[in-house]
Protein backbone atom coordinates (compact mmCIF):
# COMPACT_ATOMS: atom_id res chain seq x y z
CA UNK A 1 0.00 0.00 0.00
CA UNK A 2 1.52 3.44 -0.72
CA UNK A 3 1.65 6.29 1.35
CA UNK A 4 -1.43 8.20 -0.40
CA UNK A 5 -3.56 4.94 0.46
CA UNK A 6 -2.51 4.55 3.91
CA UNK A 7 -3.03 8.78 4.24
CA UNK A 8 -6.34 8.14 2.60
CA UNK A 9 -6.79 5.01 4.93
CA UNK A 10 -6.19 6.81 8.45
CA UNK A 11 -8.57 9.91 7.15
CA UNK A 12 -11.29 7.14 6.78
CA UNK A 13 -10.45 5.88 10.52
CA UNK A 14 -9.66 9.38 12.61
CA UNK A 15 -11.32 11.46 10.57
CA UNK A 16 -10.32 15.31 10.75
CA UNK A 17 -7.25 14.04 12.93
CA UNK A 18 -4.63 14.75 10.06
CA UNK A 19 -4.10 18.37 10.11
CA UNK A 20 -1.53 19.00 7.63
CA UNK A 21 0.51 16.30 5.20
CA UNK A 22 3.30 16.85 2.81
CA UNK A 23 4.69 14.81 -0.07
CA UNK A 24 8.36 14.82 -1.80
CA UNK A 25 8.59 13.81 -5.61
CA UNK A 26 7.86 10.66 -5.30
CA UNK A 27 4.67 10.26 -3.73
CA UNK A 28 5.79 9.65 -0.23
CA UNK A 29 4.60 11.18 2.51
CA UNK A 30 7.76 13.29 4.63
CA UNK A 31 5.38 15.40 6.66
CA UNK A 32 2.90 14.95 9.04
CA UNK A 33 0.40 16.72 11.39
CA UNK A 34 -1.77 14.88 13.54
CA UNK A 35 -4.10 16.08 16.13
CA UNK A 36 -6.02 13.94 18.42
CA UNK A 37 -8.03 14.13 21.58
CA UNK A 38 -8.77 12.08 24.84
CA UNK A 39 -10.77 9.53 23.20
CA UNK A 40 -8.20 9.43 20.15
CA UNK A 41 -4.91 6.90 20.05
CA UNK A 42 -2.59 6.97 17.10
CA UNK A 43 -3.56 5.29 14.41
CA UNK A 44 -1.49 1.89 13.32
CA UNK A 45 -0.98 2.85 10.20
CA UNK A 46 0.78 5.75 10.62
CA UNK A 47 3.97 3.41 11.72
CA UNK A 48 4.05 2.61 7.96
CA UNK A 49 4.87 5.41 6.39
CA UNK A 50 8.74 4.86 6.20
CA UNK A 51 9.93 8.20 4.36
CA UNK A 52 8.36 10.28 7.06
CA UNK A 53 10.86 12.96 7.87
CA UNK A 54 8.96 15.21 10.22
CA UNK A 55 6.01 13.99 12.83
CA UNK A 56 4.41 16.25 15.21
CA UNK A 57 1.69 14.77 17.55
CA UNK A 58 -0.49 16.76 19.89
CA UNK A 59 -3.16 16.26 22.18
CA UNK A 60 -3.37 12.50 22.58
CA UNK A 61 -4.34 13.19 26.62
CA UNK A 62 -4.98 9.27 27.11
CA UNK A 63 -1.31 8.09 26.27
CA UNK A 64 0.75 7.40 28.85
CA UNK A 65 3.45 6.14 27.01
CA UNK A 66 4.96 7.18 23.09
CA UNK A 67 4.19 3.93 21.15
CA UNK A 68 7.50 1.22 20.42
CA UNK A 69 6.74 1.21 16.69
CA UNK A 70 8.02 4.82 16.34
CA UNK A 71 11.17 2.59 15.98
CA UNK A 72 10.03 1.98 12.13
CA UNK A 73 10.05 5.30 11.41
CA UNK A 74 13.62 5.84 11.07
CA UNK A 75 14.57 8.67 8.51
CA UNK A 76 12.57 11.06 10.83
CA UNK A 77 14.70 14.08 11.68
CA UNK A 78 12.22 16.01 13.25
CA UNK A 79 9.41 14.37 16.24
CA UNK A 80 7.47 16.90 18.18
CA UNK A 81 4.84 15.21 20.76
CA UNK A 82 3.25 17.94 22.17
CA UNK A 83 0.08 18.71 24.82
CA UNK A 84 0.16 15.00 25.85
CA UNK A 85 -1.09 15.31 29.14
CA UNK A 86 -0.45 11.89 30.70
CA UNK A 87 2.60 10.99 28.71
CA UNK A 88 5.38 10.89 30.58
CA UNK A 89 7.35 7.77 29.19
CA UNK A 90 9.16 7.34 25.89
CA UNK A 91 10.21 3.85 24.78
CA UNK A 92 13.55 2.49 24.42
CA UNK A 93 12.89 1.76 20.46
CA UNK A 94 12.89 5.44 20.23
CA UNK A 95 17.49 4.84 19.95
CA UNK A 96 16.39 3.64 16.32
CA UNK A 97 15.76 7.04 15.23
CA UNK A 98 19.44 7.56 14.67
CA UNK A 99 18.68 10.44 11.92
CA UNK A 100 16.59 12.44 14.74
CA UNK A 101 18.25 15.81 15.36
CA UNK A 102 15.44 17.64 17.07
CA UNK A 103 12.85 16.90 19.64
CA UNK A 104 10.24 18.69 21.12
CA UNK A 105 8.37 17.38 23.96
CA UNK A 106 7.18 20.58 25.44
CA UNK A 107 3.83 20.72 27.72
CA UNK A 108 4.07 16.99 28.53
CA UNK A 109 3.92 15.26 32.07
CA UNK A 110 7.27 13.96 32.30
CA UNK A 111 8.50 14.09 35.63
CA UNK A 112 12.03 12.65 35.53
CA UNK A 113 14.26 13.29 32.37
CA UNK A 114 13.66 10.63 30.02
CA UNK A 115 16.96 8.04 29.45
CA UNK A 116 15.80 7.39 25.95
CA UNK A 117 16.73 10.50 24.99
CA UNK A 118 20.28 9.44 25.95
CA UNK A 119 20.76 7.45 23.15
CA UNK A 120 20.04 9.79 20.51
CA UNK A 121 23.82 10.78 19.39
CA UNK A 122 22.43 12.87 16.14
CA UNK A 123 20.37 15.02 18.80
CA UNK A 124 20.99 19.15 18.09
CA UNK A 125 17.86 20.53 19.53
CA UNK A 126 15.88 19.12 22.48
CA UNK A 127 12.71 21.14 24.09
CA UNK A 128 11.41 19.88 27.69
CA UNK A 129 9.53 23.20 28.30
CA UNK A 130 6.68 22.82 30.13
CA UNK A 131 6.83 18.90 32.21
CA UNK A 132 7.42 18.46 35.81
CA UNK A 133 11.75 17.27 35.39
CA UNK A 134 13.56 18.20 38.56
CA UNK A 135 16.79 17.05 37.53
CA UNK A 136 18.88 17.32 34.51
CA UNK A 137 20.98 14.53 35.73
CA UNK A 138 24.89 13.57 34.88
CA UNK A 139 23.80 11.65 31.53
CA UNK A 140 23.46 14.69 29.90
CA UNK A 141 26.62 14.53 28.75
CA UNK A 142 26.07 12.03 26.29
CA UNK A 143 24.15 13.94 23.94
CA UNK A 144 27.48 15.15 22.66
CA UNK A 145 25.87 16.88 19.56
CA UNK A 146 23.13 18.49 21.03
CA UNK A 147 23.27 22.37 20.24
CA UNK A 148 20.02 23.60 21.93
CA UNK A 149 18.75 22.79 25.06
CA UNK A 150 15.17 24.44 26.68
CA UNK A 151 14.09 23.92 30.04
CA UNK A 152 11.79 26.88 30.76
CA UNK A 153 8.89 26.08 33.33
CA UNK A 154 10.04 22.98 34.93
CA UNK A 155 10.58 22.48 38.68
CA UNK A 156 14.10 22.01 38.65
CA UNK A 157 16.01 21.62 41.63
CA UNK A 158 19.13 20.90 40.14
CA UNK A 159 21.38 21.37 36.54
CA UNK A 160 23.51 18.80 36.58
CA UNK A 161 27.96 20.19 35.94
CA UNK A 162 28.28 18.09 33.48
CA UNK A 163 26.23 20.84 31.40
CA UNK A 164 29.51 22.00 30.83
CA UNK A 165 30.92 19.17 28.79
CA UNK A 166 28.18 19.91 26.25
CA UNK A 167 30.95 20.93 24.53
CA UNK A 168 28.19 21.97 21.16
CA UNK A 169 26.04 23.32 23.06
CA UNK A 170 25.05 27.37 21.72
CA UNK A 171 21.64 27.93 23.16
CA UNK A 172 20.30 27.82 26.89
CA UNK A 173 16.97 28.51 27.77
CA UNK A 174 15.80 28.45 31.48
CA UNK A 175 12.58 29.94 32.73
CA UNK A 176 10.31 29.43 35.60
CA UNK A 177 11.99 27.23 37.61
CA UNK A 178 13.09 27.07 41.24
CA UNK A 179 17.11 27.02 40.60
CA UNK A 180 18.89 29.07 42.89
CA UNK A 181 22.27 28.57 41.63
CA UNK A 182 23.65 27.14 38.39
CA UNK A 183 26.85 25.08 38.09
CA UNK A 184 29.94 27.41 37.39
CA UNK A 185 30.37 24.47 34.90
CA UNK A 186 27.98 26.13 32.97
CA UNK A 187 29.89 29.20 32.10
CA UNK A 188 32.48 26.56 30.76
CA UNK A 189 30.38 25.94 27.31
CA UNK A 190 32.85 28.14 24.67
CA UNK A 191 30.59 27.87 22.11
CA UNK A 192 27.43 28.99 24.00
CA UNK A 193 25.72 31.77 21.83
CA UNK A 194 22.71 32.25 23.44
CA UNK A 195 21.69 31.94 27.19
CA UNK A 196 18.22 32.64 28.51
CA UNK A 197 17.91 33.22 32.24
CA UNK A 198 14.38 34.52 33.37
CA UNK A 199 11.99 34.36 36.20
CA UNK A 200 14.40 32.08 38.40
CA UNK A 201 14.92 32.87 42.06
CA UNK A 202 18.75 32.85 41.59
CA UNK A 203 20.48 34.73 44.32
CA UNK A 204 23.52 36.10 42.00
CA UNK A 205 25.10 35.92 38.17
CA UNK A 206 28.34 34.16 38.73
CA UNK A 207 31.25 36.56 36.99
CA UNK A 208 32.12 33.01 35.22
CA UNK A 209 29.65 34.30 33.01
CA UNK A 210 32.80 37.02 31.08
CA UNK A 211 33.93 33.56 30.33
CA UNK A 212 31.35 32.88 27.86
CA UNK A 213 33.38 34.60 24.95
CA UNK A 214 31.14 33.66 22.10
CA UNK A 215 28.03 34.84 23.09
CA UNK A 216 25.59 36.31 20.95
CA UNK A 217 22.36 36.87 22.68
CA UNK A 218 21.70 36.89 26.69
CA UNK A 219 18.06 37.76 28.29
CA UNK A 220 18.47 38.31 32.13
CA UNK A 221 14.65 38.67 33.00
CA UNK A 222 12.68 38.42 36.62
CA UNK A 223 16.05 37.61 38.52
CA UNK A 224 16.31 38.81 42.19
CA UNK A 225 19.91 39.72 41.74
CA UNK A 226 21.57 43.00 43.76
CA UNK A 227 23.88 43.86 40.53
CA UNK A 228 25.30 42.78 37.28
CA UNK A 229 28.95 41.65 37.22
CA UNK A 230 32.09 43.66 35.80
CA UNK A 231 32.71 40.84 33.78
CA UNK A 232 29.82 41.17 31.31
CA UNK A 233 32.40 43.37 29.50
CA UNK A 234 34.62 40.75 28.49
CA UNK A 235 31.37 39.11 26.01
CA UNK A 236 33.13 40.74 22.95
CA UNK A 237 30.46 39.20 21.25
CA UNK A 238 27.23 40.09 22.39
CA UNK A 239 25.28 41.65 19.95
CA UNK A 240 21.87 41.31 22.34
CA UNK A 241 21.09 42.34 25.73
CA UNK A 242 17.58 42.02 27.63
CA UNK A 243 17.35 43.25 30.74
CA UNK A 244 14.43 43.24 32.49
CA UNK A 245 12.23 43.47 35.99
CA UNK A 246 15.42 43.34 38.25
CA UNK A 247 15.62 45.14 41.29
CA UNK A 248 18.30 47.42 40.24
CA UNK A 249 18.26 50.92 40.43
CA UNK A 250 21.42 51.15 38.23
CA UNK A 251 23.25 49.59 35.88
CA UNK A 252 26.83 48.19 35.79
CA UNK A 253 29.57 50.10 34.33
CA UNK A 254 30.12 46.99 32.18
CA UNK A 255 27.20 47.13 30.66
CA UNK A 256 28.17 50.54 28.61
CA UNK A 257 31.86 48.98 27.90
CA UNK A 258 30.29 45.71 25.57
CA UNK A 259 31.62 47.33 22.44
CA UNK A 260 29.79 45.07 20.05
CA UNK A 261 26.28 45.71 21.29
CA UNK A 262 23.73 46.14 18.48
CA UNK A 263 20.57 45.81 20.56
CA UNK A 264 19.75 46.78 24.30
CA UNK A 265 16.72 46.62 25.91
CA UNK A 266 16.16 47.38 29.25
CA UNK A 267 12.53 47.04 30.68
CA UNK A 268 10.56 47.79 34.16
CA UNK A 269 13.67 48.17 35.90
CA UNK A 270 13.53 51.80 38.84
CA UNK A 271 16.75 53.07 36.69
CA UNK A 272 16.95 56.90 37.22
CA UNK A 273 19.93 57.79 34.73
CA UNK A 274 21.37 56.78 31.59
CA UNK A 275 24.94 57.42 32.15
CA UNK A 276 26.84 59.49 29.09
CA UNK A 277 29.38 56.25 28.69
CA UNK A 278 26.76 54.93 26.22
CA UNK A 279 28.05 56.78 23.71
CA UNK A 280 30.67 53.55 23.42
CA UNK A 281 27.79 51.49 22.23
CA UNK A 282 28.35 52.56 18.73
CA UNK A 283 27.27 49.96 16.97
CA UNK A 284 23.80 50.17 18.32
CA UNK A 285 20.92 50.09 15.88
CA UNK A 286 17.92 49.07 18.42
CA UNK A 287 17.31 50.70 22.09
CA UNK A 288 14.40 49.81 23.98
CA UNK A 289 14.42 51.55 27.46
CA UNK A 290 10.39 51.13 28.87
CA UNK A 291 9.10 51.20 32.59
CA UNK A 292 11.82 53.01 34.07
CA UNK A 293 12.38 56.51 35.65
CA UNK A 294 14.55 57.83 33.50
CA UNK A 295 13.60 61.52 32.40
CA UNK A 296 16.47 62.73 30.00
CA UNK A 297 19.05 61.52 27.59
CA UNK A 298 22.98 62.87 27.60
CA UNK A 299 24.14 64.47 25.46
CA UNK A 300 26.03 61.82 24.08
CA UNK A 301 23.32 59.33 23.24
CA UNK A 302 22.50 61.37 20.39
CA UNK A 303 25.62 60.56 18.30
CA UNK A 304 24.65 57.11 17.75
CA UNK A 305 23.86 57.64 14.67
CA UNK A 306 23.48 53.94 13.65
CA UNK A 307 20.32 53.33 15.21
CA UNK A 308 17.11 52.29 13.29
CA UNK A 309 15.16 51.88 16.42
CA UNK A 310 14.37 53.77 19.48
CA UNK A 311 11.40 52.77 22.14
CA UNK A 312 11.32 55.11 25.02
CA UNK A 313 7.93 53.95 25.90
CA UNK A 314 6.86 54.53 29.96
CA UNK A 315 9.54 56.62 31.11
CA UNK A 316 9.24 59.81 32.99
CA UNK A 317 10.26 61.86 29.98
CA UNK A 318 9.06 65.54 29.79
CA UNK A 319 11.38 66.73 27.23
CA UNK A 320 13.23 65.46 23.99
CA UNK A 321 16.58 67.04 22.62
CA UNK A 322 16.58 68.52 19.31
CA UNK A 323 19.29 66.50 18.06
CA UNK A 324 17.13 63.40 17.92
CA UNK A 325 17.25 64.82 14.06
CA UNK A 326 20.90 63.75 13.67
CA UNK A 327 19.30 59.73 14.00
CA UNK A 328 19.48 59.80 10.08
CA UNK A 329 18.99 56.12 9.64
CA UNK A 330 15.92 55.88 12.70
CA UNK A 331 12.52 53.72 11.34
CA UNK A 332 10.77 53.87 14.19
CA UNK A 333 10.18 56.02 17.22
CA UNK A 334 8.25 55.10 20.22
CA UNK A 335 7.48 58.24 22.68
CA UNK A 336 4.27 56.73 24.12
CA UNK A 337 3.09 56.99 27.47
CA UNK A 338 5.80 59.87 28.70
CA UNK A 339 4.93 63.60 30.25
CA UNK A 340 6.24 65.77 27.23
CA UNK A 341 4.34 68.77 26.57
CA UNK A 342 6.41 69.46 23.60
CA UNK A 343 8.39 67.74 20.76
CA UNK A 344 10.94 69.22 19.03
CA UNK A 345 10.72 70.19 15.24
CA UNK A 346 13.49 68.18 14.49
CA UNK A 347 11.61 65.25 14.19
CA UNK A 348 10.69 66.57 11.09
CA UNK A 349 13.95 65.73 10.02
CA UNK A 350 13.97 61.93 10.00
CA UNK A 351 13.78 61.32 7.21
CA UNK A 352 13.81 57.33 6.74
CA UNK A 353 11.14 57.13 9.47
CA UNK A 354 8.93 54.60 8.25
CA UNK A 355 6.38 54.52 12.20
CA UNK A 356 5.99 56.86 15.09
CA UNK A 357 4.13 56.19 18.27
CA UNK A 358 2.92 59.30 20.42
CA UNK A 359 -0.13 57.88 21.87
CA UNK A 360 -0.92 58.19 25.70
CA UNK A 361 0.72 61.68 26.26
CA UNK A 362 -2.01 63.45 28.09
CA UNK A 363 0.45 66.47 28.87
CA UNK A 364 1.45 66.97 25.14
CA UNK A 365 0.52 70.41 23.38
CA UNK A 366 2.81 70.34 20.50
CA UNK A 367 1.64 68.83 18.66
CA UNK A 368 -1.60 69.32 19.62
CA UNK A 369 -3.88 66.01 20.41
CA UNK A 370 -5.67 67.43 17.63
CA UNK A 371 -2.90 67.37 14.82
CA UNK A 372 -2.05 63.52 15.81
CA UNK A 373 -5.47 61.93 15.77
CA UNK A 374 -5.98 60.07 12.65
CA UNK A 375 -2.80 61.65 11.18
CA UNK A 376 -0.88 59.56 9.07
CA UNK A 377 3.39 59.49 9.64
CA UNK A 378 3.63 61.57 6.55
CA UNK A 379 1.38 64.11 7.78
CA UNK A 380 3.11 64.27 11.12
CA UNK A 381 6.50 64.56 9.65
CA UNK A 382 5.43 67.38 7.40
CA UNK A 383 3.83 69.29 11.05
CA UNK A 384 7.15 69.06 12.41
CA UNK A 385 8.82 69.89 9.24
CA UNK A 386 6.39 73.25 9.06
CA UNK A 387 7.32 74.24 12.81
CA UNK A 388 10.91 73.98 11.50
CA UNK A 389 10.53 76.42 8.98
CA UNK A 390 8.46 78.76 11.27
CA UNK A 391 10.91 78.78 13.61
CA UNK A 392 8.42 77.99 16.18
Amino acid sequence: MNDEALIQKIKQVSGKMIRSVEYNDYGDVIKLILSGDEQRSIPSDLWKLSHLQSLRLSGFDQMEQLPSEISQLTQLQNLEVRRCARLCTLPESLQALSHLTTLDLKVNHFEEFPEAILALSSLKTLDLQENAIQNLPDEIVQLQSLEELILNRNPLHRISPAIGRLTNLRSLSLFASPLTSLPEELYQLERLEKLFLMSLPLEDISPAIGNLHSLIDLGLHSLPVQSLPAELKHLHRLDWLGISDLPLQELSPAVWEIASLQILSIMDIALRRIPSEIVNLKRLKFFRLCGTLVSILPDTFWSLELLEELVLSGNRFQSLSPQIGRLQKLRYLDLSSNKFTALPAEIGELRNLEEIDLSELPLLQTPSPEVIENATLEEILSYFRSLKSSGA
